[in-house]
């Protein structure tokens, strides 16, 4: 994997202020991100155009049927999945790529930028909903208010994978696209860093 990272901009320290919200929407104030990455069409397999890096916050999101977040299908599959699941959802800015095509089923790496996971090896997961960064206060989504426009929503097992502690409710990131599907074989560490790497499979 060629070295793609920059070192991302600060943010704020991970709070320790809610767990999961139904459709991943922490609580608070949205925040500004980078744009992400887009992509262009290529026959039945798209391929990023950009592997810059693009910070964002990791949030708990529950996907399981009957739990406290888990009232609704995901957006992608109209399915549940359980928490033992490796499966992520993302603000909808980066989740709607024009054009009518969404990352629905593409996999992300994810690595943890600092403290306590710092070093660790990354875990891939798979996009499978939309963290809503536009409608809230809905009865579908429990009336939860919108999604931050920075967010990244990884179930129970994407935090215990990466050695987190799901109680803080949020963690740092950053996440880029990969131009080589190729690259989600074997595993990451960079130390301070964190990359979410995404694999277009079309």
């Amino acid at each position: 994997m060629a070295s793609l990272m920059q070192r991302p901009a600060a943010m704020p320290a991970a709070t320790s202020t809610s767990t999961a919200t139904r459709r991943g929407a922490p609580r608070g104030a949205m925040t500004a991100a980078s744009p992400a990455s887009t992509t262009r069409g290529s026959g039945a397999r798209r391929r990023c155009r950009s592997a810059r890096t693009t910070p964002a916050i990791l949030t708990l999101k529950v996907f399981d049927h009957g739990e406290d977040d888990g009232g609704v299908p995901t957006s992608c599959d109209m399915r549940f999945h359980r928490n033992t699941e490796l499966v992520v959802a993302l603000s909808s800015g980066w989740l709607r790529l024009g054009g009518g095509r969404r990352r629905c089923h593409r996999r992300i790496r994810v690595f943890a930028v600092a403290g306590a996971a710092s070093g660790r090896s990354s875990v891939v997961g798979r996009v499978v909903d939309d963290c809503d960064s536009v409608n809230g206060c809905r009865e579908e989504d429990g009336f939860a208010p919108p999604c931050r426009n920075n967010a990244v929503g990884g179930s129970p097992v994407v935090w215990e994978k990466l050695g987190l502690n799901a109680s803080v409710g949020e963690f740092e990131v950053v996440w880029s696209c990969l131009k080589n599907a190729k690259e989600i074989v074997g595993t990451h560490s960079y130390g301070f860093y964190t990359i979410i790497t995404c694999i277009a499979y079309g």
